[in-house]
């Protein structure tokens, strides 16, 4: 829905099943409730995945993240690094958030079998995490960059 009034100039896109159109969203001086393509960085599945990527390329530059595995597919190496471990996992839905979902399992035999049969992304648990005021907390930087927007003909697509 797009309105545009004396008063406001908004985009509002509803459902994620809905197809964007870029060219609109971005050529609207609008605020948005989501940018096109944005679901990259925030959907964890896709995120580790990038992020995978990325230590693979450049191994000193990304060695700050704890092993990270995706659900169902890598579910035999998950077990195989908790065997090896003594730490607690994070098993978090891939496009869950407000921690909705989250288990904590010390062992592969205590994660639950729907688990198996999800889209989860499982790393080792940080416990001793920077804190503000007692809380974890996370940092979302989005930046937009003008110089070849024109070029893009659809989402960043991973």
């Amino acid at each position: 829905m797009h309105i545009k009034d004396a008063k406001a100039n908004m985009h509002w896109q509803f459902a994620l099943h809905e197809k964007e159109n870029n060219e609109k969203i971005m050529s609207t001086p609008a605020i948005f409730n989501r940018m096109p393509g944005l679901d990259v960085g925030s959907n964890k599945r896709r995120l580790a995945l990038i992020m995978r990527r990325m230590q693979e390329h450049y191994p000193s530059q990304f060695d700050f993240t704890p092993a990270t595995f995706v659900l169902p597919t890598e579910k035999d190496m998950l077990q195989a690094a908790m065997e090896k471990s003594k730490r607690t996992w994070i098993l978090k839905p891939s496009s869950g958030s407000e921690g909705c979902g989250i288990i904590l399992a010390m062992k592969f035999k205590d994660i639950p079998s729907f688990v198996m049969q999800s889209d989860y992304v499982t790393q080792e648990y940080l416990a001793d995490s920077l804190l503000i005021d007692d809380k974890k907390f996370d940092l979302r930087i989005y930046v937009r960059s003008e110089e070849h927007m024109s070029e893009l003909q659809s989402p960043y697509v991973i």
